[in-house]
């Protein structure tokens, strides 16, 4: 059974199936052949074992008077009760037994095509739609069988797959959301807290006239000025959440082309900062099928951060890995702490050492990339400063 498992293993369905039928087509055909074979040789051997009556003639000679025997005549007797219940059983046989060959032949044909080329891949499937349906995406289809149900799991496996990244992303988008939503609110206390403090400090001086013409212009002017910090936060808030939205308009450009172009934006941005961007890439004259307003700005919001804090320049590397385009920008300042490495792409993060604009242009990056079907990544460069590396499927 196994060796023949092991021969089926690798025929389709339809080849399995006819194999099975031939060889079971064989076997009835020989047991039947056996069977009626038998069967004669016992009617034979019972109708032999009948017994001979033998009838003699005598013949008178009118001539001379002599008798003589001129012939025999031979006789069967009847069958015994025995013999007949024999030769009917033989009989029977030989109509009944091809024909219970048959169905048994069917059975067992089915039944071994069931058992090799079914029930393991039936009874997989089975347990993965259970798991599938309860939400559990962590497990592995393993049937290396290359017929259709072989196919057929291969193709589960991959919606499986499939799947488990999509709910991942999810899970890991409303996470992001919810840290989004964490931070918007603890960072919208301080600029409500803010307004808050001044209008009562408003409410309770104006009243008995101790706050001066100049006194109430500037307290005026910090309550704007927490306003726009606060319309700022909404703001920027309504951006991601379009981000998120936006549907990537995607088009084929000539890789040299696009960084040539590239490099131009980023040295005028580099102006504005008194600093130098240092653009580094091999000639490529393969065409890309990427957003370019998207990538542009992903470069821009990287760019700024790093001529934030680089000291003098910034190093921007280009290259291409399979489907994935890469940008590494790495800067001359002192680096990223072990909590920026973990925190920094997350909006409205801020670090006392630093200014709260390093969080939102990360986060954008971190989305847009995200929806080339890439991802941010934050690291060190050894000697050096921040190495922030954006990935892009360009295919």
């Amino acid at each position: 059974m196994e060796q023949m498992k092991k021969t089926l293993n690798n025929l389709s369905l339809k080849k399995s199936l006819i194999a099975i039928v031939l060889v079971t087509i064989i076997f009835v055909i020989g047991l039947s052949a056996i069977t009626i074979f038998g069967c004669s040789i016992v009617q034979n051997e019972t109708l032999k074992s009948r017994s001979i009556v033998i009838h003699k003639y005598k013949i008178i000679d009118r001539n001379t008077g002599e008798i003589r025997i001129s012939s025999k005549d031979y006789q069967f007797e009847k069958l015994t009760t025995y013999q007949n219940i024999i030769y009917s059983i033989a009989n029977i046989g030989n109509l009944i037994f091809p024909v219970l060959y048959v169905i048994i032949g069917v059975v067992f044909a089915a039944s071994v095509f069931y058992r090799v080329k079914l029930k393991e891949p039936i009874y997989i499937l089975n347990e993965s739609a259970i798991k599938v349906g309860k939400n559990d995406l962590d497990f592995f289809i393993d049937y290396k069988n290359n017929d259709e149900m072989g196919k057929l799991c291969d193709a589960f496996e991959k919606m499986r797959t499939e799947l488990y990244r999509n709910n991942k992303a999810m899970w890991k988008m409303i996470d992001e959301r919810k840290q989004l939503n964490a931070a918007a609110a603890h960072d919208l206390r301080t600029p409500i807290t803010v307004i808050k403090g001044y209008t009562q400090y408003l409410q309770k001086n104006i009243p008995k006239g101790k706050i001066s013409s100049e006194k109430l212009c500037e307290t005026l002017s910090n309550v704007l000025a927490a306003a726009n910090r606060l319309e700022n936060y909404v703001d920027s808030v309504r951006d991601i959440e379009r981000l998120e939205q936006v549907e990537l308009a995607r088009q084929y450009f000539l890789l040299s082309k696009l960084l040539k172009e590239a490099k131009e934006y980023l040295s005028v941005l580099a102006e504005r900062f008194g600093k130098e961007i240092i653009f580094t890439y091999v000639h490529n004259d393969m065409e890309v099928f990427i957003d370019k307003q998207m990538l542009f700005r992903i470069l821009e919001n990287i760019a700024t951060n790093g001529l934030r804090y680089a000291k003098f320049s910034i190093h921007i590397e280009c290259f291409v890995e399979k489907e994935f385009l890469y940008f590494q920008f790495i800067d001359d300042g002192k680096g990223l702490s072990q909590e920026e490495l973990k925190s920094a792409y997350y909006p409205f993060y801020t670090d006392k050492q630093r200014d709260d604009h390093l969080g939102m242009g990360l986060a954008i990056c971190k989305i847009l990339c995200h929806k080339h079907g890439g991802e941010l990544i934050l690291a060190n460069e050894k000697g050096m400063g921040a190495k922030v590396t954006a990935k892009i499927c360009v295919r």
